[in-house]
């Protein structure tokens, strides 16, 4: 294996459909790597940036893991709601998250406590059509 193979990470856009094990497994191929693993898994059906570590580097996975992360998202509205409204409604989901693994998951299927610390709305589009 090429040295710079053995310590490094790749940021990868993640496309719908693929699990992010598929992902991590496709660059291990690649690549020719003996390990590969990504940091948090990415629903099959969500689109977004996948870090995935590269050989050695995998041992520091642990520590990335538990690091804040940020997540943006667009979403499309069927109808008119004024800001505060649509704010309050954000409120909704902040807090304790319940989660259980997928499925395909590699990791064990226990339910999982997550904290959704805050949500903004950093941009808001009208449709005029």
């Amino acid at each position: 294996m090429d040295l710079y193979l053995k310590y490094g990470f790749v940021v990868i856009d993640k496309p719908r459909g693929p699990t992010s094990h598929e992902v991590a497994a496709w660059v291990k191929k690649m690549l020719n790597l003996d390990k590969a693993g990504h940091s948090g898994t990415l629903d099959p059906r969500v689109s977004g940036v996948l870090p995935i570590a590269l050989g050695e580097s995998t041992k520091a996975m642990p520590a990335i893991n538990t690091l804040d992360k940020e997540y943006i998202m667009v979403m499309k509205l069927h109808g008119d709601v004024d800001d505060e409204k649509l704010k309050a409604v954000l409120r909704e989901f902040t807090g304790a998250i319940y989660q259980r693994p997928p499925l395909r998951s590699a990791v064990k299927r226990q339910l999982r406590i997550k904290h959704v610390y805050e949500l903004e709305l950093l941009e808001r589009m009208v449709n005029t059509h």
